[in-house]
């Protein structure tokens, strides 16, 4: 598989090489066999890829395809089309997701890291609301409201600075910390009488760091 952030300047043919040496001991295993140098084998596998020039619609068409798929009862056909459209820097992947959020199991809590990347008010309705739900909120999830580029995610994510759970206030101070807001040291100084000690702990370490850096 081709490793998502492979980019390609033009469109057009590009044939792609991959060479391994491939290293394989000898069987039946045994303490002496593994001693022995193992036999190298050199492999190569080679495929053409076509790139197609930017074509929104086509691309669009592509997204729907793969956001009808998420909705499969098939546990591998929904988890390739979703990591399949986690790859697709789109706006238009946001809908998929929150469809996603309807599905039972997994699902809605790989819907809610996904749209956590996403700077569309639409991802961050969808978060709001999925969050009120406390079986929602785990600490992955909240922690990602620390890198959401929308500029109402910090409000959303201090709204969790109370919760019960430890780890999720402990998410809030880290993802104060990633977001680093004018206020981000009076912030984090709230978490120092913490009623658990690994968060007042790592509360210290972020506002000891924070002060060296003014």
């Amino acid at each position: 598989m081709l490793a998502h952030w492979v980019r390609f300047e033009a469109a057009g043919a590009h044939r792609i090489v991959v060479g391994k040496q491939l290293r394989c001991a000898e069987e039946p295993w045994s303490a002496d066999s593994m001693r022995r140098p193992a036999a190298e084998i050199g492999v190569q596998v080679a495929t053409t890829l076509e790139v197609q020039p930017p074509d929104g619609a086509a691309l669009g068409a592509v997204i729907d395809a793969l956001g009808r798929r998420t909705l499969a009862d098939d546990d591998t056909v929904w988890r390739e089309a979703e990591q399949a459209l986690a790859t697709i820097e789109d706006s238009r992947v946001v809908s998929h997701y929150v469809r996603l959020l309807q599905r039972p199991g997994e699902r809605p809590f790989v819907a809610l890291k996904r749209l956590c990347r996403h700077a569309t008010d639409e991802a961050l309705h969808a978060l709001g609301q999925a969050l009120a739900e406390p079986a929602y909120r785990t600490y992955e999830v909240v922690l990602g409201l620390g890198a959401d580029p929308h500029p109402g995610a910090l409000a959303l994510l201090w709204s969790f600075r109370r919760d019960e759970a430890a780890n999720i206030r402990l998410a809030v101070l880290q993802g104060v910390f990633q977001r680093r807001p004018a206020d981000c040291i009076e912030r984090a100084r709230m978490f120092l009488a913490d009623p658990e000690p690994s968060v007042r702990e790592e509360a210290k370490r972020i506002v000891e760091e924070l002060q060296r850096m003014v």
